[in-house]
């Protein structure tokens, strides 16, 4: 099985108590035995108390006290990564996402690397810390955040030395745990981080780069804002540490260069609608599409929704329409996706401006998409399809905002009363798959292992609801 994790599952209940039941008992099999567990924890409860108890029992799953700051003694018991994201589609219910991987064939990593600089509107609760004036916080842990921010980077000077034996140019922006492994000997970079993780993405992809023959996947998902929960941008974790900015992860590492045993990785695309048909990309600038088949690509986008029956007098395309260019493969399926934030006919020749540092390349062949409104319902339907079984899965979701949230924390809350009565009945527990949810999507970068073509490795972020990055290991069968 290579790299693939001991354990996989996605827990979903109503009641926090039942979450914790299951993650107790989750412990007392794994727990403390030097494995590396990786989490991602839904922030939708409706009680901030709730939420640091089960904030705590990941904490100390390998029984470490959540005050105390690790030794390397308390590492040989287990590592612990995860973050605090949204709620796997469904009725409305709490997720955990839980994933164990022997500690020998991973390496966890922090970067405090930023994303780009987002304002902080408020908060709504947050963790409480160890004096503050209510007195129910003296049982609970301090929590303390690490702010840690590095200089800019020089991309141009990381960019040109790409491909050198890990130059202190390329090196100082990597996590420092990764600096001292051979990128050969990675095939799997799994990561939270917070939004934007652009420098993050771009350095992981150089590094992977570098490695001769190897073939690799770097996935991160950028964690659900969590300003009102936590007052932090981000919820990260990291062996008991809080971070609000930057990123955590880990690295599944190879024994060997070759690639037995590495894990699949393919995108999917759920409740997506196609539109008009494909065309090829014959002008971009930055992130704008100015001529698809040279013609204007807003007037086609516009035309493409009149036959279809959506366009209703549309006339200009805007961000929250939910419309996307999708890039396509030989065989005609989806691959990528880029979001359409804006568009108007009369101005400027008719450019799109996508959701994406740059635009697709001239000469690719796109077709036009449409995630519809009711996108939660489609992805709530949608099962985890897997090649064998015994398989395990790894799978990042972008989801669209929630709506009603206050009416649904007023529906769990009552139903938390009668849920706690049976709280083994109340779990969801499906195994073999770790599936992750967020509104800020992931990053996706692919190497290949072979004759590297140009652009290859280039991050790619799906924003698009509907879009799954899922990395699969293959069953015994």
């Amino acid at each position: 099985m290579g790299t693939a994790p001991l354990h996989v599952s996605t827990l979903r209940a109503h009641a926090p108590a039942a979450l914790l039941s299951q993650l107790t008992r989750l412990a007392s099999e794994y727990g403390g035995r030097g494995h590396t567990l990786l989490f991602a924890l839904s922030a939708n409860f409706p009680k901030a108390d709730d939420l640091q108890a089960v904030v705590n029992q990941l904490n100390t799953f390998h029984g470490h006290h959540p005050a105390i700051k690790r030794t390397k003694a308390h590492r040989k018991m287990g590592r612990t990564v995860g973050c605090l994201t949204d709620a796997v589609p469904g009725d409305a219910r709490l997720s955990c996402a839980v994933a164990i991987f022997d500690s020998a064939r991973c390496t966890p990593f922090h970067s405090a690397l930023a994303g780009r600089v987002q304002p902080q509107v408020g908060r709504w609760h947050a963790f409480r810390k160890q004096g503050d004036e209510d007195g129910s916080s003296q049982s609970m842990p301090e929590w303390t955040e690490s702010n840690a921010r590095s200089k800019p980077v020089d991309w141009d000077s990381v960019w040109q030395h790409r491909g050198a034996a890990q130059p202190s140019s390329a090196a100082s922006v990597l996590p420092f745990e990764l600096q001292s492994i051979p990128p050969y000997l990675i095939n799997t970079l799994i990561s939270f981080s917070a939004p934007h993780p652009d420098t993050l993405t771009r350095a992981l992809s150089s590094f992977l780069l570098d490695a001769p023959t190897s073939a690799s996947t770097s996935l991160t998902l950028t964690a659900a804002p969590t300003h009102f929960v936590t007052g932090r941008p981000v919820t990260l974790f990291l062996d008991g540490e809080i971070y609000g900015d930057g990123a955590v992860g880990v690295a599944l590492l190879r024994e060997h260069a070759d690639s037995e045993g590495d894990p699949a990785y393919r995108t999917e695309f759920v409740g997506v609608q196609r539109l008009g048909v494909p065309v090829v990309v014959t002008s971009n600038e930055g992130n704008m599409i100015n001529a698809l088949g040279d013609a204007n690509p807003t007037r086609m986008l516009l035309s493409a929704l009149g036959v279809a029956g959506l366009g209703g007098g549309v006339r200009t395309v805007k961000e929250d329409a939910q419309f996307a260019l999708g890039v396509l493969d030989a065989a005609g399926q989806i691959v990528q996706t880029y979001k359409i934030t804006a568009g108007d006919p009369a101005s400027r020749g008719g450019s799109l401006a996508l959701d994406a540092p740059r635009a697709p390349a001239v000469g690719t062949r796109v077709q036009f998409l449409h995630c519809p409104t009711n996108s939660e319902k489609t992805t709530q339907k949608w099962t985890l399809p897997t090649s064998s079984k015994g398989a395990k899965v790894m799978a990042f979701m972008t989801v669209s905002e929630p709506t009603g949230a206050s009416d649904v924390a007023e529906t769990d809350a009552r139903e938390n009363v009668e849920d706690e009565l049976n709280v083994d009945v109340d779990v969801d527990m499906e195994e073999g798959a770790f599936v992750v949810a967020s509104t800020q999507g992931f990053v996706v970068s692919r190497v290949s292992g072979l004759e590297k073509e140009e652009g290859e490795g280039e991050p790619w972020a799906c924003s698009l609801p509907g879009g799954v990055g899922v990395v699969e290991w293959a069953g015994g069968d």
